[in-house]
């Protein structure tokens, strides 16, 4: 909810990235019965309004199950299961993140 209303008060994201379990929410083939005080975010919506990358850290996004083209060509598994709009990276896309950014928000943990 705070991305997207930071895209409604015309600010710009440059990058959102997933760490831990927050990484899961690039999963493709989630199945998630929200509860009525939750709202499910179109993560690709705000990606595609504020032009934003959503990137799932890779080693948390492994640990999860998650795998993009490459990581999939990697192993045995030749499927993909990354949610449209995500892609993964490790630490040095969220150090080019925060070097394009003029501020830095963190959330949990």
């Amino acid at each position: 909810m705070f991305a997207d209303a930071l895209l409604n008060a015309q600010h710009s994201i440059h990058t959102i990235f997933f760490y831990g379990e927050g990484a899961g929410i690039g999963l493709s083939t989630r199945n998630v019965n929200f509860t009525p005080d939750q709202v499910n975010l179109n993560w690709c919506s705000i990606s595609e309004r504020g032009k934003t990358q959503l990137i799932l850290c890779v080693s948390s996004a492994l640990t999860q199950g998650i795998q993009d083209k490459i990581t999939s060509s990697q192993s045995k598994e030749l499927s993909t299961n990354i949610a449209a709009g995500f892609e993964t990276g490790g630490i040095g896309s969220l150090v080019d993140a925060v070097a394009n950014s003029d501020r830095l928000m963190s959330f949990g943990g």
